[in-house]
């Protein structure tokens, strides 16, 4: 491995007792010129792909016009409509998608993703704020489904089994959500057909079920048959004589659906591969380090400054938690006593959070075990010892090495562009909706903050382990390759051809190889650039998305997150400009 090595000081005298622990100063080798060089050119490669490749993708239209705040008061409005009155409610307000992983892939590849967000922006709404109102210990409750622009969508009534309504006969239930579809949806059913009806016999009163299918399906070509393929479906109930439930969705076939989710003997191989690969890992890690557990290597880790840091880690996890509540609130079963569900939560908390502090310390732990036995004792410098280059080199890393990694996801869309490419079309088994997410939390700000700083623990204690692990125990270069290679066949999932497989394969490959080379010839131990790095690719991502938003709440925090990304680089920038000898330029 080209890693350069640092000079590092003799061990203490021979007047040291034999017990204690050498102390072994660092001196940190800056980075080259040639380093710094590659490090900005990869950085500018990363913003011209973000700028100039624009990947198309489901859901990319989605915004939010109102909060979540606003979104409970539009709801507490809707539910006065219908005389009920919110405050007799606990209530918890969240995003809610219905995208179809299956039937985005099914629509990408009949009609093309263009298509597909017209259907879903203009007849297929799949993006809501859902308000819960629920009592304590009580089945029955209303689920108010509104669009992102505050208007109401559709209001679910659950009622206990027992509750007392009217019992229509299906004629006049059918009757009377035809007349909520075409008064309140404006439907014209002559272009729908029915075709689901269910009735069940309730204790006190009798519930049907409506589902119409439109007659044209959403893939019918001019001239052919309308039949088969997606069509677009609505769902309605009549629960006594209220009418609710309304739903809206796309229908795929159901032997395309059957064949693309069933498991093939690859993908098999490759998810025990893949729980394979982690298990190996982590018994070979824990066999190396519980044999050294007396050694002076496991010694010379700084446990104590490790577990300091860590309480950044604890604050993040709490505050990831917290802030999730509303979320949590939606998962109540009303079986349950309330009381006893908030004891469950707080009970699941402390365990939670103390389980990301212990991973966090013992990953770095581990990390910096292993990359003291494969490149020797002291090379990792603390930022608080060193001089001016180092904080330079963070500052470099964190702004450079981002869009550098943030770019590199647009690989895959350069190359789907190239006429080459026209004959290699990528297929998958579903396909995701790219949306914003942790709008919903109590602060999305607060929420991409700690996320950044749990992203960067984690993600620099796993890069350190693996990166260590491989220095010290897989030595030879063709097996460095193989590891390689064997890492991008089992990430390169959710693909249904062979092609594909080899092309996404590719990209992984790519990536993995961009890493190793990023950490062995140009950031190597700068601690601190990799743990700015991590924040950065969290944060700024964030922030883009809550800027993207329409509403000047959500607009604010993604400012906060800016600021706060900002704020990460000035600090290695001042200190770097601070450490800097009298009369350097």
């Amino acid at each position: 491995m080209d890693v350069a090595r640092t000079e590092t000081v003799q061990e203490a005298p021979e007047t040291t007792p034999p017990a204690a622990v050498p102390n072994i100063p660092v001196s940190y080798a800056a980075m080259s010129s040639r380093a710094l060089a590659v490090l900005v050119v990869c950085g500018v490669l990363g913003v011209a792909l973000l700028a100039g490749v624009k990947q198309e993708t489901i859901g990319d239209f989605v915004r939010f016009q109102i909060n979540a705040r606003e979104a409970t008061d539009r709801g507490n409005e809707d539910l006065r409509q219908i005389k009920i009155d919110p405050a007799t409610y606990h209530h918890a307000t969240t995003v809610t998608y219905t995208f179809d992983d299956y039937a985005n892939e099914y629509l990408r590849r009949t009609i093309g993703i263009a298509a597909a967000n017209r259907i879903y922006r203009d007849q297929v709404p799949s993006a809501f704020w859902t308000i819960r109102y629920f009592r304590n210990s009580q089945n029955e409750e209303y689920r108010l489904v509104l669009k992102p622009n505050g208007s109401l969508h559709s209001i679910h009534h659950t009622l206990d089994e027992k509750a007392s309504g009217a019992n229509l006969s299906k004629e006049e239930a059918q009757s009377r959500a035809e007349a909520f579809l075409r008064d309140r949806k404006n439907i014209n059913l002559a272009d729908w057909n029915l075709v689901e009806t269910r009735t069940d016999k309730r204790p006190a009163r009798t519930d049907h079920f409506f589902e119409w299918e439109q007659k044209t399906a959403l893939d019918h070509v001019p001239g052919q048959p309308a039949a088969g393929g997606a069509h677009i479906r609505m769902q309605l109930q009549v629960q006594g004589d209220e009418v609710s439930g309304y739903r809206i969705f796309i229908k795929i076939p159901e032997t395309w659906r059957d064949t693309e989710s069933r498991a093939t003997p690859a993908q098999l191989a490759q998810s025990f591969g893949r729980a394979g690969g982690i298990g190996v890992a982590l018994i070979v890690v824990l066999v190396i380090f519980l044999r050294n557990l007396k050694s002076p290597d496991v010694a010379r880790v700084p446990w104590r400054p490790i577990r300091k840091l860590s309480i950044l880690m604890l604050l993040a996890a709490i505050a990831i938690y917290i802030n999730r509540v509303p979320q949590l609130l939606l998962n109540y079963t009303t079986a349950w006593p309330l009381s006893t569900f908030y004891i469950i939560l707080l009970i699941s908390m402390i365990f939670i959070t103390a389980m990301y502090v212990a991973a966090a310390v013992l990953l770095l732990g581990l990390a910096w075990f292993f990359v003291d036995r494969a490149f020797g004792p002291g090379q990792i410098p603390a930022w608080r010892e060193t001089h001016s280059a180092y904080f330079r080199d963070a500052f470099c890393v964190a702004l450079f090495g981002s869009a550098a990694v943030t770019g590199l996801k647009r690989l895959p869309a350069l190359f789907a562009r190239w006429p080459a490419a026209a004959g290699w079309p990528l297929f998958r088994h579903s396909l995701g909706a790219n949306v914003p997410g942790n709008l919903d939390v109590l602060n999305p700000a607060v929420g991409a903050l700690a996320a950044s700083i749990a992203a960067a623990f984690l993600a620099v204690g796993i890069l350190g382990l693996a990166a260590g692990l491989i220095a010290a125990y897989v030595r030879p270069a063709w097996m460095r390759a193989a590891l390689m290679i064997l890492y991008a066949a089992l990430m390169a999932t959710n693909v249904a051809t062979p092609g594909t497989f080899f092309r996404e394969a590719a990209f992984h490959l790519v990536a993995v190889a961009a890493v190793w080379y990023g950490v062995t010839h140009i950031v190597r131990f700068n601690l601190l650039g990799y743990f700015l790095l991590a924040a950065m690719i969290v944060l700024v991502p964030a922030a883009i998305e809550l800027l993207q938003q329409p509403n000047p709440y959500l607009h604010a925090n993604g400012y906060a997150v800016l600021a706060f990304a900002l704020a990460l680089l000035a600090w290695p920038l001042y200190q770097w400009r601070r450490l800097q000898p009298v009369g350097v330029g």
